[in-house]
């Protein structure tokens, strides 16, 4: 399983950092046994600025990333410019192309996936301050206080809550154990369930 972790210049440093760190580990701790990678895409591979002055460089760009199998599509203050860009909502759009694709929004991200036209008819989550921007893509429902799971749409509405998407995703879709091992190497609390929403599949 690819995992790819979207970065744009001013991506939020945890919104994107946290849900690596959770699938890395996962993929470190599970070894040979578990085919699990996650890392950082971007229009190019040039350096990015975060929007706390971190510089990261993508592991890969857009035109040469392998197939993946999810998409997390982080928040910021560079979420914005992203929205204007056409190469970066091209691309989410082609990933989520694939029915099998499974698809995070941390934060304002959720709005990068409703640009793409992914969140049309889901309950989706996002960031408390663009609760009513998110509601332009015709979501069916958006939430500005917990985590929500609506069929392969997985949606955070802060980065705190972004690390615990992913780890009940790890939870729910990877293993149980693996999890708890998560949990324990990175110091966090054991992950809640995530809300599932009215029209999961």
């Amino acid at each position: 399983m690819r995992i790819g972790v979207l970065v744009f210049h001013r991506v939020g440093d945890l919104d994107a950092v946290g849900p690596l760190a959770v699938l890395q580990t996962a993929a470190a701790l599970a070894g040979d046994a578990l085919e699990l990678e996650a890392f950082t895409v971007a229009r190019s591979r040039a350096s990015i600025q975060t929007d706390a002055d971190l510089t990261l460089t993508p592991a890969w760009p857009f035109a040469a990333v392998p197939e993946l199998d999810g998409l997390v599509v982080p928040g910021g203050a560079g979420v914005a410019q992203a929205l204007r860009d056409d190469a970066t909502t091209g691309f989410v759009a082609r990933v989520a192309a694939r029915d099998d694709v499974h698809l995070f929004g941390i934060s304002s991200g959720t709005l990068l996936l409703g640009a793409a036209g992914i969140v049309r008819g889901h309950r989706v989550a996002t960031h408390p301050e663009v609760v009513e921007h998110a509601r332009d893509y015709a979501a069916l429902d958006v939430d500005g206080d917990g985590p929500v799971r609506d069929g392969r749409l997985w949606t955070a509405p802060t980065a705190g809550a972004g690390v615990a998407l992913l780890r009940s995703f790890v939870r729910e879709r990877i293993d149980g154990d693996l999890a708890a091992r998560v949990d324990e190497r990175l110091g966090l609390a054991r992950a809640t369930d995530v809300p599932t929403g009215d029209h999961d599949r």
